[in-house]
């Protein structure tokens, strides 16, 4: 992720999916968790620390939506950031609504954070407008507060169009 998405919020760019990544994306269901390229000095794919514990999250909470998990290492890290996996959303699933439960986990989660404790949230999601046939990679690095006001503000019709 980026200084400028740490510093200023939401980021989201172009994205070039795999042939196996579009296929989910456009004739797949739900939310698929998929291990990032490399983490830090980590060489390979591996999951950010919430990946399995968010796919469990999902299924208590939200049991309509089809959730699946790929198969790979976790990534421990020893912080108060929560660290979500990164999601394929297929084309049944919309940016903002995972963008809420996403929130809603971390909100679950740091509900016993000290209150001085800052939750900090980091997150991508990688989506397909069926219209325009644009994929897209947004990332968020900042507050559950901000992630919040982040679903409120957003226009996915007008991202579609950068």
């Amino acid at each position: 992720m980026t200084d400028d998405a740490k510093k200023n919020g939401p980021l989201i760019q172009d994205f070039e999916p795999s042939e196996r990544e579009s296929a989910f994306l456009s004739a797949g269901r739900g939310v698929r968790f998929v291990p990032d390229k490399s983490f830090r000095d980590f060489d390979g794919h591996v999951h950010q620390p919430e990946a399995y514990t968010l796919a469990k999250w999902l299924g208590r909470h939200e049991p309509a939506l089809s959730v699946d998990i790929e198969d790979a290492p976790v990534v421990e890290l020893r912080s108060a950031e929560y660290w979500l996996p990164l999601a394929f959303l297929a084309t049944d699933v919309a940016l903002p609504f995972y963008l809420n439960v996403a929130a809603n986990y971390v909100y679950d989660k740091a509900r016993g954070a000290l209150k001085h404790d800052r939750t900090e949230v980091h997150l991508e999601a990688v989506y397909q407008d069926r219209k325009t046939g644009k994929t897209k990679r947004f990332s968020y690095s900042g507050s559950v507060d901000g992630l919040r006001a982040c679903v409120k503000k957003l226009d996915i019709g007008s991202v579609m169009k950068d």
